[in-house]
C-alpha cells in the first residue's frame, strides 16, 4: 500500500477499536506501545488517548531512524521556555489556542520532548493546537490537556481543526 487516506469521521471507530482491543486489556500503565507510521496529528492524538493510561511513543523512521519519542504523561506549569520551541497561547472567549513552532529545524527531538512541560491553560475551555513539526510534540501537548479541558482539537491544513480528544458532548472528528 503506497498510502492510506484517513478521514476525521473515522476517529470514533479508531478510538473504539483501540480502547476496547484485547491488546489494551493485557497492558499495564507502565507498558510501552510504540506507533511507527506516519499519520495526521489528530489521528495519532486519538490513538494515544485511546490507549490511556498506557505509555505511548512514536517512531520517526523518516527523520530519526532509531528515535522512539515518548508522547504521553507530561506535566503542565505556568512558565514555559524551551530552547528549541516557541509557544504562543491565546486565551479567547470560547477556547484557548496553543500554537508552537520550531526555532531551530535541527533540534534534538528526543531531548526536546523529554524536557517538555505543557503551558497551563484554563480548565473550562477547549484547547485548539496548531503546530509546525514534529507531530510528537502536538500529541504530547494534547495528551497533557486531555483530562483538564472539555476537548482538544488539532489543526491540519487540509482538515482544519479536528476534535481528537473529547470528554464533553462535542464528538470526536468534529471539524471546527
Amino acid at each position: 500500500v503506497m498510502s492510506l487516506v484517513w478521514k476525521p469521521e473515522q476517529l470514533p471507530q479508531v478510538f473504539e477499536i483501540i480502547s476496547k482491543s484485547e491488546m489494551k486489556v493485557k497492558l499495564w500503565k507502565n507498558d510501552l506501545v510504540t506507533i511507527d507510521w506516519a499519520c495526521p496529528g489528530w489521528l495519532l492524538t486519538t490513538m494515544v488517548h485511546a490507549l490511556h493510561p498506557v505509555c505511548v511513543a512514536v517512531k520517526y523512521p523518516q527523520w530519526w531512524p532509531d528515535a522512539v519519542l515518548p508522547v504521553s504523561w507530561f506535566e503542565m506549569e505556568d512558565e514555559w521556555k524551551w530552547q528549541d520551541l516557541k509557544f504562543d497561547v491565546k486565551n479567547l472567549e470560547d477556547r484557548t489556542e496553543v500554537s508552537f513552532s520550531l526555532e531551530n529545524p535541527n533540534i534534538d527531538a528526543q531531548a526536546t520532548i523529554n524536557s517538555l512541560v505543557a503551558p497551563k491553560v484554563p480548565a473550562g475551555k477547549p484547547v485548539y493546537i496548531s503546530w509546525r513539526w514534529p507531530i510528537a510534540i502536538l500529541t504530547a501537548l494534547a495528551d497533557a490537556y486531555a483530562h483538564k479541558v472539555p476537548f482538544v482539537a488539532c489543526f491540519q491544513p487540509w482538515t482544519w481543526n479536528v476534535v481528537a480528544i473529547s470528554h464533553s458532548d462535542t464528538n470526536l472528528w468534529t471539524v471546527l
